[in-house]
């Protein structure tokens, strides 16, 4: 944009010194009578500046050249002098050359003169201009890209931290927490709503975990039980031979035991559908949760079971604000 905006500046200003060329070339050869065309050369060899390529020419209203003979570097033609007697004043080009030509009267007579030539100078400062640009957007290029990966690396430095204490962080040490106040001075800045992000993440694993351990552990010693029961029955019973009678009524003493174990096994299985479905969102009463679990112990195991419970709301979004559950 800065280029073009010089480029048309640098043609107007040009056209301008033309139509200046024209007008003293006028005044000069036209007004003074007696000023002969040598002459006029000659003065404008002394005091004017001559341009690149300069033509001067003067024609009458019959479109004919009058004194100043026709340079024969340039031939303009009919229909651009006829449209200068129409227009008053034209700008146009002659190859390389920007040309003007304007409408002159005097106590002569009607005359056309055209002022043309190269304006060297003009583009000489854009070529100058165009490197100089070139320059400032190579040189604005590298800045950019010096102070973009130093902002940018100030700017992610935070998340980086963040990801190498989240890769520091294993199923071993899920107790570890990602340091929030050492990221960003402001509460609301989105690295601080990251890291607590992770660490509301690493609190709810580290309660999977932490239930599954548990539930591993009770699993484990509520099945050692019957199992440890089964294999002292079929030891006691390979020990020595027994009578029929015996080995009926241990046969019977494992045969419970491995029941038992497959009652356990069935509860597991439950129990780990349930916490699939955990958070579907149901609500449960825990009262009839209670009194299911009692009616599913056997009749030996039940007798010894007693619920109690103190009075309970008759809503029961507000069981939390009072009711007991004893067993």
């Amino acid at each position: 944009m800065v280029y073009i905006l010089q480029a048309d500046y640098t043609h107007e200003e040009f056209h301008q010194r033309l139509r200046d060329r024209a007008e003293v070339t006028g005044y000069v050869f036209l007004e003074q009578d007696e000023l002969r065309a040598e002459a006029f050369r000659e003065f404008q060899r002394r005091y004017l500046r001559t341009l690149v390529g300069e033509v001067l020419q003067i024609y009458d209203a019959r479109l004919q050249p009058r004194f100043i003979e026709q340079d024969r570097r340039i031939n303009i033609p009919d229909h651009i002098l006829a449209r200068i007697l129409t227009e008053k004043e034209v700008y146009f080009d002659i190859g390389p050359r920007q040309a003007v030509g304007i409408f002159y009267r005097d106590n002569q007579g009607e005359y056309i003169i055209v002022a043309a030539a190269e304006n060297l100078s003009g583009r000489k400062r854009l070529e100058h201009l165009t490197t100089i640009l070139a320059c400032i957007f190579a040189g604005s290029l590298a800045v950019i890209y010096v102070a973009g990966r130093v902002f940018a690396g100030r700017a992610l430095a935070p998340i980086a931290a963040v990801n190498d204490q989240v890769d520091r962080i294993t199923a071993h040490d899920l107790h570890l927490r990602v340091d929030e106040q050492g990221l960003s001075r402001s509460e609301q800045d989105e690295i601080t709503r990251l890291a607590r992000t992770f660490n509301r993440m690493l609190e709810r694993l580290e309660e999977g975990f932490q239930g599954q351990r548990t539930f591993v552990s009770n699993a484990s010693h509520e099945l050692r039980t019957p199992l440890t029961a089964t294999i002292g029955e079929i030891q006691v019973l390979l020990n020595r031979d027994r009578e029929p009678a015996a080995y009926r009524e241990a046969l019977t003493s494992v045969l419970q035991e491995l029941q038992h174990l497959k009652s356990l096994l069935n509860n597991l299985l439950e129990l780990t559908q349930t916490e699939g479905a955990a958070g579907s969102g149901e609500e449960i009463r825990l009262d009839e949760l209670l009194w299911e679990a009692r009616e599913a112990l056997p009749p030996a195991v039940r007798r010894r079971v007693q619920i109690t419970m103190g009075e309970l709301p008759q809503r029961p979004s507000s069981w939390n604000s009072g009711a007991t559950v004893s067993c």
